[in-house]
């Protein structure tokens, strides 16, 4: 089966990460992969469970089995403004948006997840789609 990487922070867009992730479900398996293990909240207290750790080298599951951008087949990134300012000065999470763009995999953002590609330096010589503001 195909996977897909969901790279996200607490203090998501509940709407964004909830509708994507269902989707997402009807043809892949999923992982959510945030600064925490367990169960994370939306801005507006919606909360899904991340399987996997942004830690401060790479991401791991809970077994400490480390994950790559080669294990999956897309990677999808969600808004949300208090979000995206912790994470996109995440070493990690900007590195995996990184490595997803060398194996010219599938890259998806939506609203104010578009501030991770530009941090990424991936929206060069690009038309993207993103919240006005930014």
């Amino acid at each position: 089966m195909k996977k897909a990487l969901i790279l996200t922070w607490e203090k998501f867009q509940d709407v964004e990460l909830l509708y994507s992730y269902y989707k997402l479900l009807e043809e892949f398996e999923v992982d959510v992969a945030s600064n925490k293990l367990g169960l994370i909240y939306g801005i507006n207290g919606v909360k899904i469970k991340s399987n996997l750790l942004i830690d401060k080298d790479s991401i791991v599951n809970q077994n400490g089995e480390i994950k790559t951008a080669n294990d999956y087949d897309l990677v999808l990134v969600v808004g949300g403004l208090l979000s995206v300012e912790y994470a996109r000065q995440n070493k990690v999470f900007i590195q995996t948006l990184k490595d997803f763009n060398n194996l010219n995999k599938i890259i998806a953002s939506i609203c104010h997840g578009a501030q991770y590609l530009i941090e990424a330096e991936l929206t060069k010589g690009k038309k993207i789609s993103g919240y006005y503001s930014i």
